[in-house]
């Protein structure tokens, strides 16, 4: 195994809270179950687009409530999406501070115009990390193998030397098919458990 010199974080779900699912139960006439409702976000190509910098904010609300014929209307989504992002899990940021003297310190988020500010400024994410990667604007999406390989190049660490932590199974696969190490946790409990894993903690 090689010497990990970059730790790589997903954010939401591993240092920050979501206010659940990202399709409600109570959106649509059948619920999904969570695995396959992150995979039907991850996979939805207005999701994608607009995470990616590709389409506006109108587009992509009124995308989403079509693509998953949701029974509520494009303001409600909106107004619902917008709160998605909480806040950092109680000791993340003294976690990250115990980290980021001994390790390059990044994170990638699939996040859009309607998250980042307030996750960069608000949240005061960007303090913590050395880099940070946010889809719509690097025009890279998790779990497409060509993203981590972009985050990698960008940071010049060689992939091998990077753990890739994130929530999704598919994007961990996504890291690890580019060449980094990587490794799933929900929550910070998770993370942390990882963390000590691989002799970083």
């Amino acid at each position: 195994m090689h010497a990990i010199s970059t730790i790589l974080f997903d954010l939401g779900g591993v240092l920050l809270e979501l206010d659940g699912l990202p399709i409600k139960d109570s959106w649509v006439d059948d619920p999904i179950p969570a695995e396959q409702n992150w995979l039907a976000w991850l996979r939805s190509p207005t999701v994608k687009e607009f995470e990616t910098g590709q389409i506006s904010e109108e587009e992509f609300v009124a995308g989403v409530v079509r693509e998953f014929n949701l029974k509520i209307d494009e303001q409600m989504f909106r107004e619902a999406f917008i709160r998605w992002p909480k806040s950092l899990f109680t000791g993340a940021a003294g976690l990250l501070e115990q980290l980021k003297p001994q390790y390059n310190l990044a994170f990638f988020s699939n996040t859009n115009r309607l998250h980042l500010p307030r996750l960069l400024h608000d949240l005061n994410l960007a303090s913590y990390f050395n880099h940070t990667y946010a889809s719509c604007e690097i025009g890279f999406f998790k779990p497409d193998v060509e993203s981590f390989i972009y985050v990698a190049n960008d940071m010049q660490v060689a992939p091998e030397h990077v753990l890739f932590i994130d929530d999704n199974q598919i994007n961990v696969e996504g890291a690890v098919a580019a060449g980094m190490q990587g490794k799933r946790a929900v929550g910070l409990d998770e993370v942390k458990a990882v963390l000590a894993e691989f002799g970083l903690l």
